[in-house]
């Protein structure tokens, strides 16, 4: 039985953007529910050098990057996926993961 996961990167560094990166796509290439949920600017990591890497989230059917802020983000790449809500209603979000795991 697989459990539904939350990784919830809290910077836009990019040894915290690839720590949380791998694990979601292990997580994910491992056939387990996963998303990866980006706080207030963590989401300007995906204008850095891991972009393609981003971009094998899809590949690998993980449910798309949830930005979760104060102001809806304007990317200047539209092949990530992503949805935004805002950031008062996340730990309500948080109620539906089995496992919730900070990546900061």
């Amino acid at each position: 039985m697989s459990k539904n996961y939350a990784i919830v990167q809290l910077s836009p560094e990019l040894e915290c953007a690839r720590s949380a990166l791998d694990l979601v796509l292990s997580l994910a290439s491992l056939d387990q529910s996963v998303q990866l949920i980006m706080l207030d600017n963590a989401w300007m990591s995906l204008q850095s050098e891991l972009l393609k890497r981003y971009g094998m989230l899809e590949l690998l059917d993980a449910e798309p990057i949830l930005i979760a802020s104060d102001f809806e983000p304007q990317l200047d790449n539209d092949d990530i996926e992503f949805e935004w809500t805002a950031k008062r209603d996340l730990n309500a979000l948080l109620l539906n993961f089995a496992e919730v795991i900070t990546c900061n």
